[in-house]
């Protein structure tokens, strides 16, 4: 394919069904100087899947359930009673939920009070969500807004919810939740969320009346971590002695409590699902075969296996040999790896193949990293490295 259009410098186009193709791309400027890259093309990523539905609501109200990101779910209920038993719902409930619609709107009269969990399946996956029945001065009504899954390194998390009800005084938290059972579910005055599970602590401002946003900054974030922001809710002075105290228990250096929070008059509002931080594929090897050879005669082949990473179908790989002391390189760590490629013997090669060796005639004699870069989704970029010996061809 040629683009001829000179304006704008960009190229769009459609490959049905050649995800994992390779395909070398090349842009020539007016004075024909040319510029290439080599590109993998990935697999077409569907809609993310989020249940938009409130967590508090007072009984017998009217409410509706939506899904977005699938054409067709399957809904089911759960009544949730003390000490966590798991009983049926009533069945006025259970039929109104009878309908493959991805939107169930529950007519009034039917939501009693309780606490109720809603399951909703598509063909991918299953969400939940637990929706609180309670009448209450704090607040009638509350919908946390979904944050994203999975974040960049450094992206800020942003979270969203929306209050009816008395004014009262707002705090947000971000909880980390390594080995922490989530449920999503609001509740009044106390929560199992520990002070030393909570990372950060921010002043809601309002986007609208009763739209409280949050915005954690991204560079206080680390990778792999996964978080869930939570809004802690109503009575003025609770909410304030709870974040003075998480204020000072934060500043610590040592150990921080581990009490259970509580805010009388107050409630807690979190998401239904965390975000997660992306962290850079990792745990790649390069292997060349074979390990030394001669030049201008021994083919050198190289494969790349062992990858972990949240989107390992998605990974894009980048080939470079550069010219280097094998031990130095071998023992590289990650930014070592990118001052290596720095180097100006450092150069980009074709991606390998069972038919193509790596770089058939190696001219520079000496150890040679090969260096390959994995990409995933969100653009993290991860490193390994392998080396080769390329020996003077031996006098015949």
């Amino acid at each position: 394919m040629v683009d001829t259009d000179p304006c704008p410098n960009t190229l769009q186009a459609y490959y049905p069904d050649a995800a994992g193709t390779w395909l070398r791309v090349t842009a020539t400027g007016p004075a024909g100087v040319a510029v290439s890259s080599v590109l993998q093309l990935g697999q077409a990523r569907g809609a993310q899947l989020h249940l938009q539905a409130p967590s508090l609501t007072p009984p017998l109200q009217e409410e509706v359930l939506e899904v977005h990101g699938a054409d067709q779910v399957w809904w089911s209920c759960a009544q949730i009673g003390l000490l966590d038993l798991v009983t049926e719902c009533p069945s006025a409930l259970t039929s109104v939920l009878a309908v493959n619609s991805t939107s169930v709107s529950i007519p009034s009269g039917v939501l009693t009070e309780g606490r109720y969990l809603f399951t909703a399946t598509s063909a991918s996956e299953s969400l939940h969500h637990r929706l609180v029945v309670r009448a209450t001065h704090a607040a009638s009504w509350a919908q946390m807004m979904p944050c994203k899954p999975r974040l960049r390194l450094n992206e800020d998390l942003v979270a969203q919810a929306e209050i009816q009800g008395v004014v009262g005084a707002a705090v947000w938290i971000l909880v980390e939740l390594a080995g922490q059972e989530w449920t999503g579910e609001a509740t009044y005055e106390s929560t199992s969320i520990c002070a030393d599970q909570v990372r950060a602590l921010k002043a809601p401002f309002m986007l609208e009346s009763g739209v409280y946003s949050g915005q954690f900054e991204g560079s206080s974030l680390e990778e792999g971590m996964t978080l869930a922001p939570v809004l802690i809710y109503g009575n003025a002075t609770a909410v304030s002695d709870l974040g003075a105290w998480l204020r000072a228990e934060l500043a610590k250096e040592g150990r921080r409590s581990r009490l259970p929070l509580n805010a009388p008059g107050a409630w807690f509002f979190p998401v239904d699902y965390g975000s997660t931080v992306n962290a850079a594929p990792s745990g790649g090897l390069v292997t060349i075969t074979p390990a030394a050879g001669e030049a201008l005669s021994t083919p050198f082949y190289v494969a790349t296996t062992g990858w972990r990473d949240e989107s390992e179908e998605d990974l894009k790989f980048e080939y470079f040999v550069v010219l280097a002391k094998g031990a130095e390189a071998r023992a590289a760590s990650d930014e070592e790896l990118v001052e290596l490629l720095r180097s100006p013997s450092a150069r980009r090669i074709m991606p390998p193949s069972r038919a193509r060796s790596v770089d058939p005639w190696l001219t520079t004699y000496g150890t040679h990293a090969v260096v390959v870069q994995a990409t995933d989704d969100q653009g993290a970029v991860g490193r390994a490295v392998g080396t080769v010996t390329v020996q003077a061809v031996a006098p015949s």
